[in-house]
């Protein structure tokens, strides 16, 4: 048996292990609300805009309120808002669905790459095309994962500056007065979302450097 015979299987235990690590924090950061808190200073009014809440990615809630959350409004309500905001609705589509995507794709991946690298365990070439293959997949969720990402930031971005007075969700929405008590910062689930990304293409690395020894 040589050496490549003896490191792959290890390479390839790795980036399985890598990839379950972006698997698991990548779900549970899209299920996690803490993605941005909107903490306000003192005020009188008993409205919601001028409540700290907690915003994840399809539902806000008012911190240490039962019973307050409120789903965010997306692509499936466009009818009830003006064109101005159509993008912001699809904007927060799909940083809900891409990272759900790339968390599926990474597990149908090392899911069949597990059960086809078994069948080809004693053929090198085989091996090799198939750990590359994966990587190449993977490298693709990874980039899914990316966008995911960007896209998030873009719709907070659109959300302050594209007005509709019904959208009361996006910050354009708010009052003068709100606006200016109110700051925001990201939350945990934002940095667990990084992290899912990072794994996910460190994952993709160990594949490409186990099909080097393949």
């Amino acid at each position: 048996m040589g050496f490549g015979d003896k490191i792959t299987p290890a390479l390839a235990v790795i980036a399985a292990i890598v990839a379950a690590g972006h698997i698991i924090i990548g779900a549970y950061s899209v299920s996690n609300i803490n993605w941005i808190h909107f903490k306000v200073s003192e005020t009188d009014k008993d409205i919601r805009e001028f409540k700290t809440r907690t915003r994840g990615l399809n539902v806000e809630c008012v911190d240490n309120e039962p019973g307050s959350c409120q789903a965010l409004e997306r692509h499936d309500a466009k009818s009830k808002y003006s064109g101005v905001v159509h993008s912001v609705l699809d904007l927060r589509s799909a940083s809900f669905g891409l990272p759900l995507a790339s968390v599926s794709f990474t597990a149908i991946i090392f899911l069949l790459g597990a059960i086809i690298y078994i069948v080809f365990r004693r053929k090198p070439r085989y091996r090799q095309v198939l750990l590359l293959t994966m990587g190449v997949c993977n490298w693709i969720s990874g980039l899914v994962s990316f966008i995911g990402l960007i896209i998030y930031l873009e719709s907070q971005n659109q959300e302050a500056h594209k007005y509709d007075p019904n959208l009361i969700t996006a910050r354009a929405a708010w009052d003068e007065t709100a606006r200016t008590a109110t700051t925001e910062s990201f939350g945990y689930a934002f940095s667990l979302s990084i992290a899912s990304c990072i794994l996910c293409h460190a994952a993709t690395f160990v594949l490409f450097t186990a099909s080097l020894w393949a």
